[in-house]
C-alpha cells in the first residue's frame, strides 16, 4: 500500500481505543485534515482488530487480499533493498533504505528530509504519532513511525521508523498502546 491506513471513526485524544466492533483512529491534533493528509494513527491492539497472530488482516480492507505486515514482511523489503541488512537488530538498518521510502520535497516531511528519493513508489509520510504516555500528538513532519503486526511481549510491538534529518530506516520497539501509522500489504 502506498498510502497509510485511513479507515474508522476519529476519537478524542484521551480516549483509548476499545474492542467494540468499530474501527477507530487518531488524527493528530485532533483534525480530520490531517487523518486525510497523513492517514489515521492506530494502537497495536486496534490495527490487529484485537488479534495477535503476526501478519494478520486486521483493520486491513476486506476484500483484495490485504494483511497487517509482520517484521518479517518488512524484512523482506529491507533485504530487498540492501541484502546486507541485519532483521533482528535493533536501530538503523541500513543507511539509505529510509530514503528510498520517503516522500520527496517538504510537503508530507519538514525540512530538510534527508535523502528522499521515494525509489520505490513506498511513499512514506512524516504522520508523527500518539504518544501513550504524554496523551499528546507529538512529532508531525519530524517522524514516520509505522506498526509491524509482530508483537516483542504483551505490552511491545515492532515498529518502523523514518524521520526527516535521516535516511536510515530504523527497527525499534514500542508500547503498543502508543498511535502509530499503519500501512496494508498485499497477501
Amino acid at each position: 500500500m502506498a498510502e497509510n491506513l485511513n479507515v474508522g471513526v476519529r476519537i478524542s485524544v484521551n480516549t483509548n481505543m476499545s474492542n467494540d466492533g468499530i474501527i477507530e483512529k487518531y488524527c493528530y491534533d485532533d483534525s480530520q485534515i490531517n487523518c486525510s493528509k497523513y492517514g489515521g494513527l492506530y494502537q497495536w491492539d486496534e490495527m490487529m482488530n484485537y488479534n495477535t497472530n503476526p501478519g494478520t488482516q486486521g483493520i486491513c480492507p476486506p476484500s483484495g487480499g490485504w494483511h497487517t505486515p509482520a517484521d518479517l514482511d518488512w524484512c523482506e523489503m529491507e533485504q530487498w533493498l540492501d541484502g546486507s541488512v541485519d532483521c533482528n537488530a535493533l536501530g538503523p538498518l541500513c543507511a539509505e533504505c529510509g530514503g528510498e521510502l520517503k516522500m520527496r520535497g517538504i510537503y508530507y516531511w519538514d525540512p530538510p528530509n534527508t535523502g528522499a528519493t521515494n525509489s520505490v513508489g513506498f511513499s512514506a509520510f512524516a504522520g508523527g504519532y500518539w504518544d501513550s504516555g504524554s496523551v499528546y500528538f507529538i512529532d508531525l513532519g519530524l517522524y514516520g513511525h509505522f506498526y509491524t503486526s509482530t508483537e516483542l511481549d504483551g505490552t511491545y510491538a515492532i515498529i518502523r521508523s523514518l524521520e526527516n534529518s535521516s535516511a536510515d530506516l530504523f527497527r525499534l520497539n514500542s508500547p503498543k498502546l502508543n498511535g502509530f501509522s499503519v500501512r496494508c500489504m498485499k497477501d
